[in-house]
């Protein structure tokens, strides 16, 4: 009988926790690269570098001196993500009114191998039809790696695809970051309301987000990565019942069999440790 218990308590081992421990792990891996990204908050950006546009001209960041600007990292073969961010910064870009007049936008596309100015153009399209003050650029490695290291911002080749933040930038008028948003779900009012505060004052003391230490956080990821699902429709990650059902069940079966089978000698042990304090 025990034996047949403790194959069960197998299978869900390996069923359950080992996938649960390496996404846990994983996670712990994306605070570490938050509080990198929360480092950069603060930092001044050199003006000084060159990019090449959607048009396959010269694009210098000083051009963007002088006022706002939103910072966003894509790579266009990116099937899910880096639409749905595009996609509500467009929102937030609409809702503001602003663009060209308060703040601009910059896209970088960080894969320097397959990010053609042809192909940002044709993904910027779905975005923006103002690609004067919504750039999607890229450069060569060194130029990308460098400008992503300013911002604290983490992508990695994985196959065919990276592995990656996901993060919109908010930087001043004196070219310092002001903020990060962290997510794919934010809102236009998350960007809407940082970017204000800094045209309204230039000298706003730069926002942290105090999730990216928060030891807590990796837990709480990992928990909304298993328990959600992509839906091609809203280009979202939805929170999906049925998966934080099947943990629990799990979970539980796993304790009703230890105590069913080993109940006894937990208590005989409890009752002994009792017994000698």
């Amino acid at each position: 009988m025990k034996n047949n218990s403790l194959f069960i308590v197998f299978v869900f081992y390996f069923l359950f926790f080992i996938p649960f421990s390496t996404a846990f792990a994983e996670d712990k891996n994306t605070a570490k690269q938050l509080a990198q990204s929360e480092d950069a908050i603060g930092r001044t950006i050199r003006n000084d570098y060159t990019f090449t546009d959607q048009d396959g001209n010269a694009f210098n960041l000083k051009e963007f001196s002088g006022k706002p600007f939103i910072v966003s990292f894509i790579y266009t073969s990116c099937p899910y993500i880096c639409p749905t961010i595009l996609g509500n910064l467009n929102n937030a870009v609409k809702k503001s009114q602003g663009l060209g007049k308060e703040f601009n936008v910059l896209t970088i596309g960080f894969d320097d191998v397959n990010d053609t100015p042809d192909k940002l153009k044709a993904y910027g399209s779905q975005f923006t039809d103002d690609f004067i003050h919504w750039r999607f650029v890229t450069a060569d490695k060194k130029t990308i790696q460098d400008f992503a290291r300013g911002f604290g911002f983490y992508y990695k080749k994985e196959g065919n695809f990276f592995d990656h933040l996901n993060m919109v930038s908010i930087v001043d008028a004196k070219a310092r970051i002001f903020t990060h948003i962290y997510g794919i779900d934010f809102t236009p009012d998350d960007v809407i309301k940082p970017v204000n505060e800094i045209i309204k004052n230039p000298d706003a003391k730069p926002i942290k987000n105090q999730l990216a230490k928060s030891w807590w956080n990796p837990f709480v990821n990992t928990v909304k990565l298993l328990c959600s699902t992509y839906n091609p429709v809203t280009k979202q990650y939805d929170f999906d019942i049925t998966q934080l059902v099947r943990m629990l069940v799990s979970g539980g079966t796993i304790l009703v069999i230890i105590f069913f089978v080993w109940g006894k000698d937990i208590k005989t042990l409890l009752w002994t440790k009792k017994r000698l304090l």
